[in-house]
Formats: C-alpha cells, sequence, structure tokens
C-alpha cells in the first residue's frame, strides 16, 4: 500500500479506532492463519467470491438486515480476529480447546448478528468497532463455557487487541501520529463528532469534541453514548466492557499518539473522556495502573 493510498484511507475513517482489517488486510490465501482449522485455498477462493456477491447485490438504502445481506464480510471479519484471539488465548488454554472455542464462538457469532443495530453503517467508523466488540462477545461467551475467569478472559481480550493493531506497518504510524494534530485534521474531527450524534440512531454513539483550556492536551472527546456499551448491556456481558475499553491503549500505542483517559461509561461514569496529546500512550496492562481503573467500578 503507497503512502499515497494510505493517506486517502486514514482521511476518509471518521475516529482513529476504526483502523480494520480492510484498510490493514491480512495475508490472504495463507490456510495456515485462517481460523481454528486449516483452512484450504478452496476456502478462501469462495468466500471471496460471497463478498463480491454482496457488494454487487447492496446497492440500494435499504438498512433492513443490514448485517446478515452482509454475511460473508462479517464471517471473515470473525476469522481475522481469531488468529489475534488463539494467539493471546494460547498460554490458557490447549489446542483441542482452542478449536472447540472457535466452533462456539463461531455458532455464538451467527446468533447475535441479526441483533446488532444498524448506527449509520460504512459511512459511520463506529460501525466497525461495535462489529469488532461482537465478535470478541462471542468468543468471551466461549471462554466462559471453558471454565476461564473474568480476568483471563479481559487479558485475552486486552492481548487480542494488542495482536489486531500491530499488523499496522510502524510508517503508518508514524504518520498517523503526526497527522493527528494538523489543526485542520482537528477540526475535521469535530465537524464529525457533530455529523454522527446528530444521527436518529439511538443504539449508536453520541461524542462532543472537548478543546484543551490548560494546555494539558490537544484536544479532547468525550463519548456519552457508547454502542458497545449498550450492546454488551442488553446481552448481560456489561463486566467485560471495561476490557473493550482498555483496546483504545495500544491502538494509539501503535499510531504514535499520545493518549489518557480517566473515566469510561464501562466503569459507570458519565462520559468516556478521551484527551489527546503529543507523546506516547502507556501501555493498558495491567489495568490497575490505568487511572480510568482506579475507584468504584459498576459491573
Amino acid at each position: 500500500m503507497s503512502t499515497k493510498h494510505f493517506m486517502r484511507k486514514f482521511l476518509r475513517t471518521e475516529r482513529l479506532d476504526c483502523l480494520d482489517g480492510k484498510t490493514f488486510p491480512l495475508p490472504q490465501n495463507n490456510p495456515k492463519i485462517v481460523g481454528a482449522s486449516i483452512r484450504s485455498d478452496e476456502y478462501t477462493r469462495l468466500l471471496n467470491i460471497k463478498l463480491k456477491e454482496e457488494n454487487t447485490m447492496i446497492k440500494t438504502n435499504d438498512f433492513t438486515d443490514y448485517y446478515t445481506k452482509r454475511h460473508a464480510n462479517m464471517i471473515k471479519q470473525f476469522e481475522q480476529w481469531f488468529r489475534c484471539v488463539r494467539k493471546s488465548a494460547a498460554p490458557y488454554i490447549t489446542p483441542e480447546q482452542s478449536e472447540r472455542v472457535h466452533e462456539i464462538a463461531l455458532k455464538e457469532y451467527e446468533t447475535l448478528i441479526p441483533e446488532i443495530p444498524y448506527i449509520g453503517g460504512k459511512k459511520v467508523a463506529g460501525t466497525r468497532n461495535l462489529v469488532g466488540s461482537v465478535i470478541l462477545l462471542a468468543y468471551i461467551r466461549a471462554f466462559e463455557k471453558e471454565g476461564l475467569s473474568e480476568r483471563v478472559i479481559g487479558e485475552i481480550v486486552y492481548k487480542s487487541f494488542d495482536a489486531f493493531f500491530a499488523r499496522i506497518p510502524a510508517v503508518f504510524g508514524t504518520l498517523a501520529g503526526k497527522l493527528m494534530f494538523v489543526p485542520w485534521y482537528v477540526k475535521k474531527r469535530k465537524k464529525t463528532m457533530e455529523r454522527v450524534a446528530a444521527l436518529p440512531y439511538t443504539e449508536g454513539f453520541v461524542s462532543s469534541f472537548v478543546p484543551c483550556v490548560d494546555g494539558s492536551f490537544v484536544f479532547g472527546q468525550d463519548v456519552s453514548e457508547c454502542a458497545i456499551h449498550k450492546f454488551y448491556v442488553k446481552h448481560d456481558a456489561r463486566k467485560y466492557v471495561p476490557y473493550l475499553c482498555l483496546g483504545d491503549y495500544p491502538m494509539f500505542r501503535r499510531l504514535n499518539i499520545g493518549f489518557f483517559r480517566t473515566k469510561t461509561i464501562g466503569h459507570g461514569d458519565a462520559v468516556c473522556d478521551f484527551r489527546f496529546k503529543k507523546g506516547k500512550t502507556e501501555s493498558g496492562w495491567p489495568p490497575e495502573n490505568l487511572a480510568e481503573w482506579q475507584g468504584s467500578r459498576e459491573n
């Protein structure tokens, strides 16, 4: 991917955490990295054909069954995430359990897909964040059935995020870190927050721009409504939301963007107070070292 192509992709994003397997593709046609079992080139070929068929079919503005109409793409994302989840879970489960986790999680994911709320589709970067969180919820349910504790599952979730964002080439992270604080880009992000907040989707994200007044950061973003939190609460998985929030730390570290946060909706606060600055982002694990993790928890 050329630098010019990357910048064009990057500028289309509405939040930096919307980077996914399409923006930074995983290697294709490698049977050793897709799924719990070894996948054949034929499996990949058929999946790609299905993806093309879906892209051809979806040409209207009918958002009914938005995700089920993109079933092949949803499964592709699931398999991409499994590569990261399998590596992160390796210290805690056997290869046989890994196979079982993949099978259980896939079935769980299939039941969850029709329940994912439409919040703006491809024009809202939060859609990819929401889909990724639903994929992880499917794996969380599978790990619970294998008897893993909340803490161990939380660590697997965090390390899966770490592995997922590690795929981003370092040069892209350098460019992203420089672009983040360019004045015109900051203005673009502010307008995007306003546009998304005005959308009529009650299950989506709502955030507002926060200017800096004391020099402690460049700008901020207060998220007052979180689609991921809403979905997890609905599915009786609220206690895992704080671990999902930790995924922002490896992402911003990889993008060379300074970031800190003292509150999250997942911990029972009114907002998630994202603050961006020049410099480095601390590690998100162990979470007890983070300001957002300290104090009372609402799980």
